[in-house]
């Protein structure tokens, strides 16, 4: 299979003689998972279908310059063989981190939701600018992603001196990041939580169309009345006992399986009110109810 690489350089200014090498490496660890975070939210802010996976090609010690390869590939297996997308996504990815370090140059951290919402209208134009006639999975990128792209690029708060500074250069051109910034992640949740309608402690049948067999990734619901959701379970014992293939084969869900579950649900809206993503936050699972006896539960539905 084709595919799209986007290479770009992280450089941290190092000094063997006052600087502190496992200190320095382990800021780089935090940065390059950093970069692994925003390059997949931005691939897929500019096309839905493509997948991010960061790799070292090399790293150089005078300062410490580590090398990145950001490959892209097709999620659903079709081969990317357009060079003019190949060239919108390699653009877009550049312009799109630049577009996020020129917000973290001017503040200190993330004010308010004006502020998100300011950056995702940058992305589009980025997307617009680099070529895209499709800007749909942009004006659907939630201003949830858009903060934690921005925190991915953030410079850690830990093992690096006052003087040393981090630069990405990418397409020739060095950006030196602002380490004053700080990414808060309570912080940006009272943001996001003052634009956001909230329904506490709800108990629902749910229907998993999609579910996480390892991480923290979100799985995909629906209710009985037909709103899917984003759902994390926040329920940890279950999901252990899930991911460890633990539970008894009664107890296992599989897609179309129904649970029975209790949790906080978190509507998010646009600047004019309007809804635009469904989170379930599940922190208890209370009920497996199998594919084969889910239609008795879920009378509602109303299909993929």
């Amino acid at each position: 299979m084709e595919e799209i690489e986007d290479k770009y350089i992280i450089k941290i200014d190092y000094d063997p003689a006052k600087d502190d090498l496992a200190g320095s490496l382990l800021a780089l660890s935090k940065i390059v998972e950093g970069h692994a975070q925003t390059n997949a939210i931005l691939a897929k802010a500019f096309d839905q279908q493509v997948e991010s996976t960061i790799l070292m090609e090399d790293i150089q010690h005078s300062s410490i310059k580590l090398f990145i390869k950001n490959v892209l590939k097709n999620t659903d297996q079709k081969e990317i063989k357009d060079k003019g997308f190949t060239a919108f996504m390699r653009q877009a990815l550049v312009d799109g981190r630049e577009a996020l370090l020129d917000y973290i140059d001017d503040h200190e951290k993330i004010d308010k939701i004006e502020d998100l919402r300011e950056v995702k209208d940058k992305l589009k134009q980025v997307a617009e600018s680099a070529g895209s006639q499709n800007t749909t999975a942009i004006q659907g990128l939630s201003e949830r992603s858009v903060a934690e792209a921005i925190g991915g690029l953030s410079p850690p708060d830990k093992g690096l001196n006052s003087s040393q500074k981090i630069t990405v250069i990418a397409q020739g051109k060095e950006h030196e990041v602002n380490r004053n910034f700080r990414y808060k992640s309570a912080d940006v949740e009272e943001i996001l939580m003052a634009s956001e309608e909230t329904w506490r402690n709800q108990e629902k049948l749910i229907r998993i169309k999609q579910l996480a067999y390892e991480g923290e990734s979100r799985w995909s619901v629906q209710d009985t009345d037909g709103h899917n959701y984003k759902a994390k379970i926040l329920d940890t014992e279950w999901l252990e006992k899930f991911q460890n293939g633990q539970l008894s084969q009664e107890e296992f869900p599989f897609p179309k399986t129904v649970l029975k579950v209790r949790g906080d649900i978190q509507i998010q809206k646009d600047n004019q009110g309007f809804e635009t993503d469904r989170y379930f936050f599940i922190y208890d699972v209370m009920n497996v109810i199998a594919p084969d006896a889910s239609s008795q539960y879920l009378l509602g539905y109303q299909g993929d």
